[in-house]
C-alpha cells in the first residue's frame, strides 16, 4: 500500500488547481479533497461547502450546509497495492449534487435543487476542467435561488 501522503503529493498541482477553481467561484466556502485508501485501491474525494466559516454553520454542523456537492473518483484497478499515476483514468461521480431551498409543499421542510452533473471518466487533468464547470453551474443555480434559502445565510456566502 502506498502512503496516502505520497499519493496526494504526486497530484499536488491538480489538487491545488481544483481548490483554486472552487475558491474563485466560492471565495468564502470550504473544500476538502484528496486521495484516500481504506480497502481496495485508492479513491479520490471532493467535498464542497458554501459556508466556510465554522461560526456560520447552521446549528454548528458542517453537514447542515445548504450546498451538498460531494464527488468521488474510482480507479478501475482493485489491487490494494495499486499506485495511480498522473495519466491514470478514473471515473468521477457525484454522491450528492444539490442544495436545499424552502419547500413549496407544506408537508416538506426543504426542496432540493439539483446541480447538473454527469459521471465522467478521464485522467486528473480532465477532472480539473469538469469540476471547474461544475462549480460554475452550482454558483449560477445558487444565485438564481438566493431568495429561496430556508435558513438565513450571510449574503457573502451566496454572492461571494
Amino acid at each position: 500500500m502506498e502512503n496516502m501522503k505520497e499519493l496526494n503529493e504526486r497530484f499536488t498541482n491538480e489538487l491545488k488547481a481544483i481548490e483554486q477553481a472552487f475558491y474563485k467561484t466560492f471565495p468564502n466556502g470550504a473544500i476538502n479533497l484528496g486521495f484516500r485508501q481504506i480497502i481496495g485501491s485508492p479513491f479520490f474525494y471532493c467535498n464542497c461547502y458554501m459556508i466556510g466559516n465554522k461560526k456560520d454553520w447552521i446549528n454548528g454542523i458542517l453537514d447542515n450546509d445548504p450546498l451538498s456537492l460531494k464527488l468521488m473518483g474510482f480507479f478501475d484497478n482493485e489491487n490494494y497495492s495499486f499506485r495511480p499515476q498522473q495519466n491514470e483514468l478514473f471515473s468521477l461521480e457525484a454522491r450528492q449534487n444539490s442544495f436545499y431551498i424552502k419547500s413549496t409543499n407544506k408537508n416538506l421542510v426543504y426542496d432540493r435543487v439539483k446541480i447538473p452533473y454527469r459521471k465522467t471518466k478521464g485522467d486528473i487533468k480532465k477532472h480539473v476542467k469538469t469540476l471547474e464547470k461544475t462549480f460554475l453551474k452550482a454558483k449560477k443555480l445558487i444565485l438564481e435561488n438566493q431568495n429561496n434559502f430556508a435558513d438565513k445565510i450571510d449574503p457573502k456566502y451566496i454572492t461571494g
